[in-house]
């Protein structure tokens, strides 16, 4: 199943966003670190949102993200990470 987006709502974009492309090898897709990046590529991409920044577009609602578990391919290589009460845990 290929999706298209996944969104991780963090206080410390920064912090999100270093973590994602050091630890998995990912690439800026666009944005800016400080509010609302994309990372991946047009297989699939994290947008890495500041909720202090950034309310939800259109509706200007305060951002959210319920936990979840995604498992992803970089460089040939296999990821499952869990993302729950804004951690992100790297399971394989």
């Amino acid at each position: 199943m290929s999706v298209s987006e996944i969104a991780i709502i963090f206080n410390n974009n920064k912090k999100v966003f270093e973590y994602l492309l050091s630890e998995y090898n990912l690439n800026v897709f666009s944005g800016s670190k400080d509010v609302l990046e994309a990372i991946g590529d047009d297989e699939g991409l994290f947008i890495c949102m500041n909720k202090t920044k950034r309310k939800w577009f259109p509706t200007g609602e305060e951002t959210f993200c319920s936990g979840f578990e995604v498992e992803f391919e970089e460089d040939e290589l296999f990821f499952l990470l869990k993302y729950k009460e804004e951690n992100l845990i790297r399971l394989k």
